[in-house]
């Protein structure tokens, strides 16, 4: 597993990628190596999630929408948000 920013951070997700079917690929079985990714903000988180994604040559079918958890002290396993294909971010209420 691939580690991405500071532990510390404020947000934490953690990266799988499955096959696609739709290319003949099992969608049972990973395609790249999966990553743990640290971020203080949103826009920070999105960047990394984003850069790993297109690192890797992933398409939509290969990633699911990945939970965002708290990584503050107290709150560690508190999903916070979504962070999806394209990046974007979105905050559970």
């Amino acid at each position: 597993m691939i580690m991405i920013g500071k532990s510390g951070a404020k947000y934490k997700v953690v990266l799988k990628a499955y096959g696609n079917p739709d290319h003949g690929q099992n969608p049972r079985e990973m395609v790249c190596e999966s990553a743990t990714v640290y971020a203080d903000t949103a826009d920070e988180l999105s960047v990394a999630v984003r850069n790993w994604i297109v690192k890797n040559n992933l398409g939509c079918g290969n990633f699911a929408a990945a939970k965002v958890y708290s990584n503050e002290p107290g709150h560690k396993k508190e999903v916070v948000g979504n962070i999806y294909f394209n990046g974007k971010f979105k905050e559970v209420k």
